[in-house]
């Protein structure tokens, strides 16, 4: 743990965190904490500002009002991409389209990060990019461009990467996305094995239900720029709020019943 975090302090801490564009309220007081150690699931319709609100944990977004701490820092006050950077080694990001370079074999992009953010040594580095997709099932991709395997490997390579500098805090940003149900399933559950495994501290937005139900160990509903709800996946599923009863029923649907 960094010296910068106290015991059981949360992984993050946001606090009445407002953001908007161009005249267009986004984010109206949001406050959420993320346990250490835990997976927090942001869940809500689509433009209700989930990849928003996470991006600002990352200094992608600088929010309007309110206070954020990130592993210990408090990040509100950072305005240099030095102090970002120091940050960001400690966490990954995986993005929803894996975002691999496509002229890069998937061991190249995993060792990427590693190549411009260590010291390691070449054997080293090539080790770490094997240790790394050992995790997510994909040694013998190892060689392969990003084209030349399927989508739901493309976005464990990216799991992969965002694991490569062993960090406390993991960001997925719709994991699920673009795949089918089988696919999904198979990547969420990578997700919950990794977290239980490694004991980091991770952070999963989507709107994919039973994504939720597999990787959550609590669940925050995102609704017009207000957490509207936060607690477990089966605490959310029993709501009283119409909001919430809402999008579970609409998920539900979409899923065939996949969170019964």
């Amino acid at each position: 743990m960094n010296e910068s975090m106290q015991q059981g302090e949360p992984a993050i801490v946001a606090e009445d965190v407002y953001k908007s564009f161009d005249g267009q309220h986004v984010l109206r007081g949001v406050s959420l904490t993320a346990e250490t150690g835990k997976t927090m699931v942001i869940v809500g319709a689509s433009g209700s500002g989930k990849t928003v609100l996470v991006s600002m944990f990352v200094g992608l977004i600088t929010p309007d009002r309110g206070t954020i701490r990130v592993l210990g820092e408090d990040v509100t006050p950072f305005t240099k991409e030095a102090q970002w950077n120091q940050l960001r080694m400690r966490i990954g990001f995986v993005f929803q389209g894996a975002a691999l370079y496509d002229s890069m074999t998937i061991g190249a992009n995993v060792a990427f990060p590693l190549r411009h953010h260590t010291k390691l040594s070449s054997k080293e580095i090539e080790e770490r990019v094997v240790d790394k997709l050992r995790l997510v099932g994909l040694e013998e991709a190892v060689d392969k461009l990003p084209s030349q395997i399927s989508g739901g490997m493309q976005k464990r390579a990216g799991l992969a990467r965002a694991l490569a500098l062993d960090p406390d805090l993991v960001i997925y940003d719709e994991p699920t996305a673009g795949l089918d149900p089988l696919r999904a399933e198979s990547i969420s559950r990578h997700i919950r094995e990794l977290q239980t495994k490694l004991g980091n501290t991770a952070v999963v937005v989507t709107h994919d239900m039973a994504c939720a139900f597999i990787v959550g160990d609590r669940v925050a509903f995102l609704d017009d720029g207000v957490i509207a709800e936060q607690g477990t996946v089966e605490e959310l599923a029993r709501s009283a709020d119409p909001r919430v009863r809402k999008f579970f029923k609409a998920a539900e649907c979409l899923s065939g019943g996949a969170s019964q």
